[in-house]
Parts: C-alpha cells; sequence; structure tokens
C-alpha cells in the first residue's frame, strides 16, 4: 500500500531503476507470485517491454505486465467482465453531436449557427473527452461570466447543455471510448485485479484526473507503488524559472489524492546530478 515518489532529472536511472526491480522480483518467481505492473504512456509501451526483456535470464516472465492506461483498462474489464455497453466509434460519436447541435439549436446562446465555425464538431467532441478524462460533470460547469471575456458564461452554458445532452444520449447502452478507464476503475475493488500487486509508473509528465483517480485506488489495494517524475531535487534557485513546474504540480496532485484516500507516503528516492546516461557527453 504505501508509495514513493522517484524524484530525478533526465537521464539520471529512474527508469533503469523500476526495470532492475522488476527483473529482481521475477529472478525469484517469474511465475508465481502477485501482479507486477509497468504502468507508462502508450508510445513507449512496446519499447518498454523490449528493454525488461533484455538480459532477463528467467525462463518466462508470467507475472510482468507493460500497460498503458488504456490497456489497463482493458484488462481490469477484461478479468471483470464485460457490462453490455458498446463503445461509440469516432464517427458515431461526431454523427450524434451533430444531432444533438441540431436538436438544441433553438436553446445554444452563443453557437447558435455552429456551420459558421470551421471544425466545430471536431472541437466540441475533444472538449467532451477532456470533461470525461477529468471526471468533469455538466453540473460542474462555471456558468458565471469573466471581465475579461465577456461571452464566457455563453459559452459554458452551451457547452454545459451539449455536454448533458450527450451523456443521455449515451444512456445505459453505449459507452464514450474516453469512458473507459472510469468504468475499470470503478471495478477494481469487485475483480481484485490488483490485490498485493506491486506497481511502477515511469514516463509520464502529467495524469488526468482520471488517472489520478485509478492510481489511487489501485494504491490502496496493492503491496507498493513506486511513481518516477522528472524533477530535479534541488529546488531552483530564487527568482529563477523553475523548469520542472509541470512535473512538481504533478507530484502536489499525486500527493493530494493520496493523502486523501488514507494512502501512506515513504520519503521520496533522490537520484542526484550527475545524470549516468550523460556522463560522458
Amino acid at each position: 500500500m504505501p508509495v514513493r515518489f522517484l524524484i530525478g532529472r533526465a537521464g539520471c536511472g529512474k527508469t533503469v531503476h523500476c526495470l532492475n526491480a522488476l527483473r529482481d522480483a521475477l529472478r525469484v518467481s517469474p511465475l508465481d507470485g502477485p501482479r507486477l505492473i509497468l504502468l507508462v504512456p502508450e508510445q513507449v509501451s512496446l519499447h518498454m517491454e523490449r528493454s525488461l526483456l533484455h538480459g532477463l535470464v528467467a525462463a518466462a516472465a508470467h507475472r510482468a505486465e507493460v500497460l498503458s492506461f488504456k490497456r489497463l483498462a482493458f484488462r481490469i474489464l477484461a478479468s471483470y467482465g464485460d457490462d453490455g455497453r458498446t463503445a461509440v466509434t469516432p464517427t458515431a460519436r461526431a454523427m450524434m453531436l451533430r444531432l444533438l447541435l441540431a436538436r438544441n439549436a433553438a436553446h445554444l446562446l452563443y453557437y447558435r449557427q455552429p456551420e459558421t465555425h470551421p471544425g466545430f464538431v471536431d472541437s466540441v467532441g475533444r472538449t467532451i473527452t477532456e470533461f470525461i478524462e477529468e471526471a468533469i460533470t455538466p453540473e460542474d460547469l462555471d456558468l458565471s461570466g469573466d471581465d475579461d471575456e465577456p461571452d464566457r458564461s455563453l459559452k459554458m452554458h452551451d457547452l454545459r447543455l451539449i455536454y448533458a445532452a450527450y451523456l443521455d444520449a449515451l444512456g445505459s447502452d453505449r459507452l464514450d471510448p474516453s469512458q473507459h478507464l472510469e468504468v475499470a476503475r470503478n471495478r477494481i475493488a469487485a475483480c481484485g485485479w490488483a490485490d498485493g500487486a506491486n506497481v511502477w509508473v515511469d514516463g509520464f509528465a502529467g495524469f488526468s484526473r482520471q488517472e489520478r483517480l485509478t492510481l489511487a485506488e489501485i494504491a490502496s489495494r496493492s503491496n507498493r507503488v513506486e511513481i518516477s517524475l522528472l524533477i530535479d531535487p534541488a529546488p531552483p534557485a530564487l527568482g529563477a524559472p523553475d523548469m520542472f513546474s509541470r512535473t512538481r504540480r504533478t507530484l502536489s496532485e499525486l500527493t493530494e489524492r493520496f493523502t486523501e484516500q488514507g494512502i501512506a507516503i515513504e520519503p521520496p528516492l533522490l537520484f542526484q546530478a550527475p545524470p549516468p546516461r550523460f556522463a560522458n557527453a
């Protein structure tokens, strides 16, 4: 259940630490024991699988899985069982949004003529994806005005109306692709998929709210979680720009989420300069 952050600059050994910890666990028992999960961004998952197996003497690596959040959601849902809802395709979602815009045209205050806004349907689709990923409901949208942007309240009114209509249109038998992680998170406790697991999280600059909630749910049921973050262990000089402000904010958000759920946070493991990867540069 404890969580430890791995803090260091690029090339200082955070990823090597995660891979070596996985390899050591596999050498002890490649088949039996709790799950070993390495959670990485989708675009590097194949590379990390190859890196994990490189130099591994064990005959099997059955316990270890390299997953992205998307693949993690599908693994949990496959373990729990399908809930019967069908995910809509991007084309189907665009058609649904066009239909909903036409039906609600009389109630729109700002986007009264969507056809005059090029790419409007695609833009609304991306906005809805962000709402879902950040666990924002239609009721969470702030309709108050803004002196710097007088049309803001009108825009938010329309987005709230369209978003609510879209969720209603999905009903109980359809699912937006962005909802897979939320559905999977709600099933972690029931399926026991993460119980006793050892988890390493590497390569992320930030996490959506759905991802943070998922990490907290996994951490509350796993044996141990380690999360690497690209941050200089030394604080920035007074008055100097902080190049790591985004990941520092990520660290703060994760710490807040884990603390709220009563998850123990161990002192961070600091990887000090100079980074070994660039020692001869």
